[in-house]
Order: structure tokens, then C-alpha cells, then sequence
């Protein structure tokens, strides 16, 4: 009996295709407003992490560091910057941390500090944060929360043509001018917030899973006279936002509209604003203002797909 082989060129295209429709998925647990995704390690130990689209980091708290013995002591302490101010860390290689082979050649680099901020009215305790990194930009990152996954692919993604998508700006593209201390290509679009007839305020808005509010509003203005001419109920609290050190001053205003990309309207939102420095400002360019999407907005979808090979999100009613 003969037995007939494919060319090399059809197994080349066999392959291909095979490797073509990788998807990893992970699960995570949406509470409390965040999505926090429970892996394994190399111990068969599980660790929460939190996912914060906003971030191109690996930040790992320092006790699973010196557990997984992954700080090399001989490296001097360094400082980290925020909106908020600063927090001390050391940077560390990863040394096969997780089980998942993707994760390791995603985040090879990170940096260990205290998390404890972050506990703060949580139930699970937060072990790390991993961001969206120029490794993971090769892939089509999708977050579904009627199945609570995340997925990483390298397939096209499949979508009705009714859902609502949008071009992802990069802040090193032509929209920024590569200054802010947050340069590299965190993903968001063109929204404009109305917060009156009297105020209008267009910026570019990160889609920050990290943060637990639909709408914020990082500003260097004079916040005090924008809301005054706004002409709207303010309300004032004071508290930390982030893991540097300092409080910032948070305004909370009913918006008439916010309008994504100039076609969808969301009426009387809730706003946060944030008075930021002009050296911490993570804006896009030269503008005053910039924005954030937070988790609990991404969650009234069924999924959002981040599709960043052809620099679009997709939102899947």
C-alpha cells in the first residue's frame, strides 16, 4: 500500500492555519467593579491579578516576589510614577512564573512593590496587575463577561454588523507628540463629554480596566472655574486613586451626555474629575485634558474586543 504526503507547502498552509485560530482563555471574577483573573504558577499555587488595560506593566507584589525568589537584591530601589505621585519598587525577571507559557513570554520584566493599597474594600486579595504590553499588541484581546474570560487571540474576530466599533488611537501615533511619561501606545478613542451647553470638554480616553468608574476626567485646568461655568451640582471627596502616595481632590458631576467617537451618546453620566499636574498628566499630545473608560462601562456590553493588529475595539451588545 502507498501512502500519499502532503507537500511541504500544504502542511506550511495546514500549520498556518492551525496556529492561526490560537485562543487562550483565562478566567477572572468581575467584583467589586474590577476583573481580576486567578492563574496558576509554576507551585501549582494560584495568584489574583488584576487586569489593567490602561498599563503596559507586570507589577507583582512583594511578597510573591521574594516567594517565587524572583528579586535580585543586588538592584537598587527605583521609583514609580502615578497620577498620584510615587511608590518604591524593584525590578525582576521572570523566571517561568506562571504555568501558562503566554503569560511567561508576555511578561518577562517586572516590577515588585507593595500592593496593599489596593485591598482596600476588595474580599480577594490582589497579588499583581498585568497590563496590555507591545507583546500582547499582535493579538486580538477580547473581554467576555457573560462567560467572565479573557481571551488572547491571533483569529480574526467575528462580530455582527451592527456592534458599535471604534479606531484605537496610540499615544505615540500621530495624535500624541511622544512627551508624556506615558508614551507608548496605551489604546483609546475620541470622546466628548458635555457637561452643559455651556461646557464642552473633547479628549482622548484611555479603556482603563483598572479603574473601578465608568467616566474620569484627568484634567491640568482650573477644574474649580470649568465646573463653575458648568453651572451643574458638584460634589468634592478627597482620596487616593492610585499606588503613589498622595490624595487628589475628586469632583463628581452628572454630565448631560458623554458621546464615544462621535456616535454613541450616554446621557446624564456620572463624571469624575481628577486635578493632575502638568509633569504626571498622561494626555495624548499637547491637550489640557484626557480621559478614562473604566471597567463598569466595558461590563454593559457582553463582550468588548480589543483588536489590536487592525487598531479597532469592537463593543458586542
Amino acid at each position: 500500500m502507498k501512502f500519499k504526503f502532503a507537500s511541504p507547502i500544504l502542511l506550511m498552509i495546514i500549520c498556518q492555519n492551525i496556529f492561526a485560530q490560537n485562543i487562550h482563555h483565562y478566567n477572572f471574577t468581575y467584583v467589586k467593579d474590577r476583573i481580576i483573573l486567578t492563574v496558576e504558577t509554576n507551585k501549582n499555587d494560584k495568584i489574583n491579578l488584576l487586569f489593567d488595560s490602561a498599563s503596559n506593566d507586570f507589577l507583582l507584589d512583594s511578597a510573591i516576589a521574594a516567594k517565587y525568589d524572583l528579586i535580585d537584591l543586588d538592584t537598587a530601589p527605583m521609583k514609580m510614577s502615578f497620577v498620584n505621585g510615587t511608590s518604591v519598587f524593584r525590578k525582576f525577571t521572570n523566571k517561568s512564573l506562571f504555568k501558562d507559557t503566554l503569560l511567561n513570554k508576555a511578561y518577562v520584566f517586572g516590577k515588585a512593590l507593595r500592593l496593599k493599597a489596593m485591598q482596600e474594600g476588595l474580599p480577594i486579595q490582589i497579588n499583581g496587575v498585568i497590563g496590555i504590553n507591545p507583546y500582547l499588541e499582535k493579538y486580538v484581546i477580547g473581554l467576555n463577561f457573560e462567560k467572565e474570560q479573557l481571551e488572547i487571540s491571533d483569529k480574526d474576530p467575528t462580530y455582527d454588523k451592527k456592534t458599535f466599533s471604534s479606531e484605537l488611537i496610540f499615544s505615540d501615533s500621530d495624535y500624541g507628540n511622544q512627551l508624556s511619561q506615558y508614551s507608548h501606545k496605551l489604546a483609546a478613542i475620541k470622546v466628548r463629554y458635555i457637561l452643559s451647553n455651556n461646557v464642552v470638554i473633547n479628549a482622548n480616553a484611555l479603556f482603563d480596566t483598572g479603574c473601578n468608574i465608568n467616566f474620569v476626567v484627568n484634567s491640568s485646568s482650573n477644574i474649580d472655574s470649568l465646573l463653575e461655568a458648568a453651572k451643574k451640582a458638584v460634589t468634592i471627596v478627597i482620596k487616593k486613586v492610585s499606588l503613589g502616595n498622595d490624595e487628589l481632590k475628586i469632583y463628581k458631576i452628572v454630565a448631560d451626555s458623554v458621546v464615544l467617537n462621535g456616535e454613541k451618546s450616554y446621557n446624564n453620566s456620572l463624571i469624575y474629575f481628577t486635578k493632575i499636574p502638568d509633569n504626571r498628566m498622561p494626555e495624548f499630545g499637547d491637550a489640557k485634558s484626557s480621559g478614562l473608560i473604566g471597567a463598569p462601562f466595558l461590563k454593559k456590553f457582553k463582550e468588548v474586543l480589543f483588536d489590536f493588529p487592525k487598531k479597532k475595539v469592537f463593543f458586542i451588545d
